[in-house]
Parts: C-alpha cells; structure tokens; sequence
C-alpha cells in the first residue's frame, strides 16, 4: 500500500478507524489507516507485520512483553527492514520476499578482517582479564534426598569402592548416569555454601556428607586446575572472532545509519498497543 498525495478534502480529518497524522513534506494533514506502523519512504508496514516478526523471533509470549523490551524489539525490526531495502536498492538481492538474514548476508559479504599480529597482539593485552582463567575444579558429586542413601554411599567409597561406580548405583542426581560428573566449575559456579569445602578438597579426595536442602551431598575433586593466564598463540583464533564481530557490529551500525538518513522513515506509535519509547520516535 502507497501513500500517495492527497487533496485537501481528502486529507480532512475523519473517525471511521483513521488516525490523523502530518505526514513530512505533505504540509496539510493526511489520514493513516489505524492498523499502520510506519511508513518508509511512502511503503507502509502494518502492526500485525511486526506482530509475525514477534512470533518468529520471539514466540507467543512476545505479546506479553513490557513497552521497553517491545520498543527495542519494533527498533530492531526496523533496522532490518532497511538493510533489506538498502540491499535491494545496491543490487545486492532482488526485491520481493527478502529474507533479512540474506540480505544482511549480502551487506557483509567481505566483513572479515585480515587482522595483523600487531592488531590481535593489542586486543589481547587490552582484554587481558578475559583471557586469564581463574582455579577451577573438575567435580563430581553424589547427590539423594534420603541421608541413608548417601550414608551408604560414603561407607562404600571409604571400603574402596570407585566415586563413578558407587554415584551411578545410589546417587539420584541428573547425571548419576555419568557418575555424578559436574564437569569444570570456578568458584562462581559452585553454590556458595559449598564453595569453601569444595576447594579446600584435595584432588582425588572427597568431602563429608553435607546436608543441602534438597537432599545431601558428597563431593569429590578429580583434578584442580590452578589460575592461568591463555597465552596469545592459543588466545588467537578466539581474539580474530572478536575482531571479526566488532567489525560486524561496527558496519551493521554504518549500514542502519546510511539507511536511517537515506529513507523517509515515520513511526506512528499511536496505533500500537504498548508505549513506543524507541529510536525512531518523533514529535506528533
């Protein structure tokens, strides 16, 4: 549907489902269909279009969302609406039925960076913290609601009996069936009430019963493995991604403002069902 220029009585105001706005350059007031969400570059888009843009991207539960998130939500819509025109218009796609993620495919097609040594060398000295690894543990636990059960289970560990065999017969954790493997956790990870018994185990030992409110425990560290920081050489492949990603996030960022100036883009948040508070907002 196109907004095409309107007489003066055409573009009186009315109440039959239109909303009045003052469209940019008319110079007189033209009518809106109350289901439009914006117009760009005179081609309108409907609220039920973002609505299927929430469904996909969101689910059924997009609907439910607060004035904020759904405003950088309808923001973000946008955008891609027009990189898909800007696609478009540079012969990048054909028109009709663009998928954004193409088009934007299009847009950075040659995005990836040749970075330089001296390039990734200062990334990761600028992101140093990043690569610096703090202790961890390789933990495995034993976990029943019934302190019988673990009390079992500890009387079989202390007579020998191996942690991964013993936690897959008597342990009713999620992963008794990998012998109560945890994988390898930091101090962050590991639930505050435990963290200090837990790295105060010795590698290969394993802790008391400990009483949990959902049940008791029994720990055991297979392996401490001490604060490192990466080393550049095995840092890299991770510090060219990030390059690549900044410079991504940096040309998508170009691409939007270009598009931003080169069409006509009017939002007419009077016709949604939430307060818009995004970037394109304008004065009514």
């Amino acid at each position: 549907m196109m907004v095409l220029p309107m007489s003066r009585r055409a573009c009186a105001r009315t109440a039959l489902g239109l909303v009045v706005f003052l469209l940019p350059g008319c110079g007189r007031e033209s009518t809106v269909a109350s289901d439009v969400a914006v117009s760009i570059g005179g081609e309108v888009l409907t609220y039920s279009e973002f609505e299927r843009y929430l469904d996909t991207n969101v689910g059924p539960e997009g609907g439910d969302l607060g004035s904020e998130t759904l405003s950088r939500l309808f923001d973000q819509f946008l955008d891609e609406q027009l990189l898909v025109r800007l696609a478009i218009e540079g012969g990048l796609v054909e028109g009709g039925g663009v998928d954004q993620r193409r088009a934007l495919a299009y847009l950075l097609r040659d995005s990836a960076g040749d970075w330089s040594q001296a390039e990734i060398g200062a990334f990761y000295r600028a992101h140093q913290r990043d690569y610096t690894r703090p202790e961890r543990v390789h933990l495995r636990q034993i976990l029943a609601p019934e302190r019988s059960v673990v009390e079992e289970a500890r009387l079989a560990l202390d007579q020998g009996e191996d942690f991964v065999q013993v936690a897959a017969r008597l342990s009713k954790g999620p992963k008794a069936h990998l012998g109560g493997d945890q994988g390898i956790l930091a101090r962050d990870d590991v639930p505050t009430r435990f963290v200090d018994r837990v790295f105060a185990t010795e590698p290969g030992k394993t802790t008391d019963i400990i009483d949990a409110e959902y049940g008791f425990l029994i720990f055991q560290v297979v392996e401490r493995l001490p604060q490192r920081v990466v080393p550049l050489e095995e840092a890299e492949p991770d510090v060219r991604r990030r390059l690549d990603e900044q410079k991504v996030d940096a040309q998508i960022g170009s691409f939007i403002q270009d598009a931003r100036e080169r069409y006509n883009v009017e939002v007419f948040p009077r016709n949604f069902p939430f307060d818009y508070q995004g970037t394109y907002a304008t004065s009514d």
